[in-house]
């Protein structure tokens, strides 16, 4: 199938189903998913892990004792290449402001808390695979879709778990939204210049190994070797 084609019918596929897209939206926005609200979060794990189930798709619940759960599904394909889709379930919103702030259609516009950061993208993503599914079209080997509930925190409990999902793949995407100008966010800032007015909040580690010889300010070598 070409891109084209395919991308065609993904949209074709997405629009058809747009209504009860809108409804899982505002279900999964009802749910209050502060980043330190374990309960809440538990359950945008459990909706997201049944939806995933209800789909053949195999999802696994990672359960915490103190933080909220995170989930990994795994769709199996026909091709080459793994491939691993990162989303986050926890926002920013206090308990009681999904109550509060219910979603709302206004023209072509939803709003809520989450719609965008990121309940609503997680939900686009898997609308996504259904669509593939749909079409019988799998060119991957293993598909694999991560949603953590520690971004919105400065204490991360899921590198570990992003490091063990992401290995063997040959390809990443963040399912963070583009901007209203349609922008996509690039999380590294320090990859040029260029983009910099197209990033967002990020965190990185690294460790950088330079090999040469040790020199003094004075440029003389202080060892050799």
């Amino acid at each position: 199938m070409d891109l084209q084609t395919l991308v065609r019918s993904i949209e074709a596929y997405t629009q058809q189903h747009l209504s009860q897209y809108i409804d899982e939206l505002r279900e999964l926005c009802s749910i209050d998913s502060y980043s330190y609200y374990k309960s809440g979060l538990d359950e945008m794990a459990l909706w997201l892990a049944m939806r995933m189930r209800n789909m053949g798709i195999d999802a696994t619940i990672i359960e915490h004792e103190e933080s909220g759960n995170d989930i990994v599904s795994r769709v199996h394909g026909e091709g080459q290449g793994n491939v691993l889709l990162v989303g986050h379930t926890d926002t920013v919103y206090p308990v009681g402001i999904a109550s509060a702030r219910p979603v709302r259609l206004e023209e072509d516009m939803l709003y809520g808390p989450g719609v965008s950061d990121m309940k609503g993208c997680i939900l686009l993503a898997i609308y996504a695979i259904e669509a593939l599914l749909a079409i019988g079209y799998r060119p991957f080997k293993e598909l694999r879709l991560l949603c953590v509930s520690d971004e919105e925190t400065t204490s991360r409990h899921c590198l570990k778990l992003i490091e063990h999902a992401s290995r063997n793949c040959h390809g990443a995407l963040i399912l963070e939204a583009a901007r209203d100008n349609g922008d996509i966010v690039i999380p590294i800032p320090f990859l040029c210049d260029r983009i910099k007015e197209n990033t967002r909040k990020h965190m990185w580690k690294g460790m950088n190994i330079i090999h040469g010889t040790s020199n003094h300010p004075s440029g003389l070598p202080s060892v050799s070797g």
